[in-house]
């Protein structure tokens, strides 16, 4: 009882050591990958875009907006009115058609950087230069002379809204001298003043219109998109700070136009921008002041309209009236492209379009900086949770749950996206969640791994020393010793591992097969329980009906092993046991017993036993005769080749005979 008890506690104690182990490493590995994602690596924002990106296609989507449409300078338009850049009398004349088809505003993604030098009077001036002659335009009209002057004309007339470019080089002084419209912003609670240090973005320039152009309109807009590392654009800048003074984007700016917007809101938190409110209605932006832009498609999401059916009058007026109109150019070797989460060339002008959708339809995409803080206290609580599932549950219960929430986690990250519009990225918690399943399983595995194998040692331990211990028996009820077990199970090793290196013994005895050999061995003689004391310990020479009883034993050592494997099923180790017991006395000429097998019809197992127990019986000092020494008992040997015994065999223990004779002096009687 004691045994048991005590037992019983030790493997308690090793259980319980286990799990604590295995949860400590758990919690440990939970904590570092925690940390590490709290420096937000550029794997976790690669990953999280991905993410994003993915779900953003996958999630349902409202229809369009109808309010955008983009007049679009295509291949038809340059087919029908020549190559790009057109003369500016010509863009003034497109943006006048639009005008009278009653847009509500009409923004160029476009800059107009440097005079026009298609104008007449700079092609005069050029050709007076060159020529040095003088020439007259009388009958020209004022307002054709220069395009410049006759663009600006135009854009006083309409609601035009310009773009320019923002510039970001340190090495670059700060230009001078555009010429840019500020949003009317006003700054809710700022804990610095409105300048360039409340944006992540600090423009050191710009590239803008010339200044007669610049004048002529109220509104303007940068063109300027951010993308993300691996250059796709997701997130757009609406307002940024440059010179003390906020700028919007060319969207915004022809939002504010459109709508005659007085003021826009801007909220501030921790000294990060939160938010922008627009005619009460609240646009949130990212942790880094971006606008996170909700695509709903690939390109021509929106509606486009060749510049060249405007300029020819083949547009209906409800095409364009109460419109938002974009003009850029698609053309080929022209076109604006940009990497979107629907598509790899995205035509740039398309994107205000959808940030005037996104303003207009309000079902912003949310991701704000304390979303971020969520993702790291659901990573922390899924690494422990895992540790503890790890530490304590099933191989089953563990990977079920770790499926379920996988899936419960980017199923609830898909639902927040499409339902409220919020991104709140399941890479994190996942990620926790698999590298510490995988580590833990892992871990579980290798120390269950460690465990089993030093069971099965131990139990293969106990299982050579019972069948030792019973061949013992079986040999203390005859003349022979206990030592003559230990010592035929080593000869049988040796000549194995000697014959292996035989390719035609190879196939048959690989490593497993002459370690059950090994195993088996001691068992050659078990049918002897069957034969009766009085033959058994007859220290004299066997009478004929004598020696026919004890032949028998073999066939005896064979119903044991049959009886075994009735109960037990097939087994190689029984099996292997069964053929040396039950033909280790068959001769390599037919006249061994019990069947009189001939040559290879004997069973290798058999062959190679006979010979171990031959050479073990001759050096051996029995009751009814003396030891041979080891040089008899080897000539004996190779005498028999080829008669009693295989010479082949018999060949191989010719040269390894010196670890016989070892064998027999480290177990001798």
């Amino acid at each position: 009882m004691t045994t048991k008890v005590g037992k019983k506690k030790r493997v308690t104690n090793v259980s319980y050591s286990g799990h604590i182990s295995v949860l400590l490493s758990g919690l440990g590995l939970a904590t570092l990958l925690s940390v590490y994602f709290f420096f937000q690596p550029d794997l976790l924002e690669t990953a999280n875009n991905r993410i994003y990106d993915t779900l953003l296609r996958s999630i349902s989507h409202t229809a369009p907006s109808s309010l955008p449409v983009i007049v679009d300078i295509d291949d038809e338009s340059l087919d029908r009115f020549g190559q790009w850049p057109w003369p500016r009398y010509r863009i003034a004349r497109l943006l006048e058609m639009i005008r009278t088809l009653g847009a509500r505003s009409i923004a160029l993604d476009m800059i107009f950087p440097e005079p026009d030098r298609t104008s007449l009077d700079q092609l005069r001036n050029q050709i007076e230069h060159d020529f040095k002659i003088r020439i007259s335009m009388p009958n020209v009209p004022e307002d054709l002379k220069d395009n410049d002057a006759f663009l600006s004309k135009t854009l006083s007339k309409g609601p035009f809204v310009l773009g320019y470019k923002f510039t970001f080089d340190p090495q670059t002084p700060h230009t001078s001298g555009c010429q840019l419209h500020p949003a009317p912003v006003f700054v809710i609670h700022p804990k610095s003043g409105i300048g360039s240090q409340i944006f992540p973005l600090t423009p050191r320039g710009a590239v803008c219109n010339i200044s007669p152009l610049s004048q002529a309109v109220t509104h303007s807009g940068f063109l300027n998109a951010t993308t993300d590392r691996d250059g796709a654009l997701r997130r757009l800048p609406l307002l940024m700070a440059y010179n003390g003074k906020i700028y919007p984007s060319l969207a915004l700016a022809a939002m504010l136009k459109a709508f005659g917007n007085e003021q826009i809101l801007l909220r501030m938190n921790r000294g990060r921008i939160e938010s922008i409110a627009l005619d009460n209605r609240v646009i949130p932006l990212d942790e880094k002041g971006n606008l996170l832009i909700r695509f709903r498609g690939p390109e021509n999401t929106f509606p486009h309209i060749s510049a060249a059916k405007i300029l020819t009058g083949r547009v209906l007026r409800k095409d364009i009236e109460d419109r938002i109109v974009f003009i850029g150019t698609t053309a080929t070797g022209l076109k604006d492209f940009h990497a979107t989460p629907f598509d790899p060339l995205f035509p740039g002008v398309e994107v205000h379009a959808v940030i005037v959708d996104n303003l207009v339809q309000g079902d912003f995409v949310k991701r704000a900086q304390w979303m971020r803080g969520i993702e790291l206290i659901l990573g922390t609580i899924v690494g422990i949770l895992s540790a503890v599932l790890l530490a304590y549950g099933r191989a089953a219960w563990s990977i079920l749950v770790f499926i379920i929430s996988v899936v419960g986690l980017w199923g609830g990250s898909s639902g927040l996206l499409n339902s409220r519009g919020i991104f709140i990225s399941p890479f994190i918690p996942i990620s926790i969640f698999t590298v510490n399943f995988s580590f833990l399983s892992a871990l579980k595995f290798w120390r269950e791994e460690r465990l089993s194998k030093k069971r099965t040692q131990e139990l293969a331990m106990v299982q050579a020393i019972t069948l030792e211990t019973i061949a013992t028996v079986i040999e203390t009820r005859h003349t022979e010793t206990g030592n003559h077990v230990k010592r035929t199970k080593h000869y049988v090793k040796h000549l194995a591992e000697y014959l292996q290196k035989d390719k035609k013994y190879r196939p048959f005895l690989d490593d497993e097969t002459i370690e059950l050999l090994f195993r088996s061995s001691p068992l050659h003689d078990v049918g002897k329980v069957g034969i009766p004391d009085t033959i058994l310990k007859n220290p004299g020479k066997f009478k004929k009906e004598e020696f026919e009883v004890m032949k028998r034993h073999t066939i005896y050592g064979k119903l044991i092993f049959d009886k075994a494997e009735a109960k037990l099923g097939q087994n190689s180790f029984l099996s292997i046991a069964r053929t040396i017991a039950y033909t280790h006395h068959e001769k390599w000429d037919g006249s061994g017993y019990p069947n009189g097998l001939k040559g290879d019809a004997i069973p290798l197992y058999g062959r190679i036993m006979a010979i171990a127990d031959i050479y073990d019986a001759l050096i051996s000092e029995r009751l009814y005769k003396a030891a041979m020494s080891h040089e008899d008992t080897v000539a004996y040997i190779r005498e028999c080749g080829g008669k009693d015994l295989d010479p082949t065999i018999v060949n191989a223990f010719l040269m390894i005979q010196d670890d016989f004779r070892q064998v027999a002096a480290r177990f001798a009687d």
